[in-house]
């Protein structure tokens, strides 16, 4: 079975960063040999271990939180709230559903 896993440069587990490094090289070096997909094995601690500090080590905030990036934007906070509710209510559907049972 293949799993995508979906990771940015500061997730990436040290595995892959080390053959992603010979990959690179092996385009400028003629002499450096480049690795093969073989030569790349990564297990799934080692992807675990990579994402659940949930801090990005580059910024210092977590990985998901979006909240900063809608209140950089500077919206007017009725449409800031709307975008939060709206997203708060699609993730959790049964809440959403209890505050739709009392017209809210």
């Amino acid at each position: 079975m293949i799993i995508e896993c979906h990771g940015h440069c500061t997730t990436a587990p040290p595995a892959l960063q080390a053959w992603r490094t010979r990959q690179i090289a092996a385009l400028t070096d003629p002499s450096a040999a480049a690795p093969a997909r073989g030569d790349l094995s990564i297990d799934d601690d080692e992807l675990r271990e990579t994402i659940e500090p949930d801090i990005d080590p580059c910024t210092g905030h977590h990985f998901d939180d979006t909240r900063r990036h809608a209140e950089a934007v500077e919206l007017p906070a009725d449409d800031l709230a709307a975008i939060q509710e709206h997203n708060a209510r699609a993730v959790y559907p049964r809440p959403d559903a209890l505050l739709k049972s009392h017209g809210r």
